[in-house]
This record gives structure tokens, sequence and C-alpha cells, in this order.
């Protein structure tokens, strides 16, 4: 498995944690509050919401170094991701010049996901290594 050790190859990987966190959180907000349309469906939404709380639990785990509370965003992460995959074939099969938009952005959205996934994953390999090593 590729690990990283930094951040962007300049910052600790717990630095970028709080980063992704807070990057993630804010895009996700705005997914919830300015998703009325077709475009986002309650799917969508729901997903938003609950990486919002995946957010949440990256910070906290981060601060306290829990790699359970990792985990969560982990699996929200890769869900999202799942979701992002779906809605680009979707968007692509029933092909409109206005999708185009959507599928650029989720493209985009799928790529940050893969490496944040590795990132916080890198980080949790390096919390339980630690705890590990300590017992």
């Amino acid at each position: 498995m590729f690990l990283l050790r930094k951040f962007c190859c300049l910052l600790k990987l717990r630095t970028g944690c709080y980063l992704i966190a807070v990057v993630d959180l804010i895009i996700n907000l705005n997914i919830i509050i300015f998703s009325r349309g077709k475009i986002f469906t309650q799917v969508e939404r729901g997903m938003a919401i609950c990486h919002c709380i995946g957010c949440i639990m990256l910070i906290i785990g981060a601060i306290v170094q829990s790699t359970v509370l990792l985990t969560f965003f982990l699996i929200t992460c890769l869900v999202n991701s799942c979701i992002c995959v779906i809605m680009i074939i979707m968007l692509s099969i029933h092909f409109h010049v206005r999708n185009i938009i959507i599928i650029v952005a989720s493209t985009i959205t799928i790529f940050w996901n893969i490496y944040c996934w590795i990132l916080v994953f890198s980080y949790y390999r390096k919390i339980s290594t630690t705890n590990s090593g300590d017992a």
C-alpha cells in the first residue's frame, strides 16, 4: 500500500488531516445548503450530512489520535466517492451540455477524495504502529 509521509510534501500528516476536514466540511455544508435542484438528489444531500459528521470525527480523531474516529471518515470518504462515480455515470447516460460542470466537479471530487483517503489512512497507520509499539 502506498502511504504518505507529508501532506502536499510540506506539512505533517496530522496537520493535513485538519486541513482536509475543514475543506471537506465547507464543501459538504455548501452541498447541503445550496442543493435545491434536481441535480443533487436527496441521497447526495444525505451523504453530505454523513460526511460532515465524518469530518468532525476526523478533527477529533487527529486531536486525540484515535484510529476508531479516523475510520469513520475513511468510510464516509469511500462512500462519497462511490456516489460521485454513480452520479457521473448517470449524468453521462442522460447527457446534457449543462451536466458537464457537474461531471467535471464530481471527477475532481473523486480525485480529491482519493488523495484525502490515502493521507488519512497514512495517518491511521502511523497512529496504529505507534500505539502498538508502546504496548
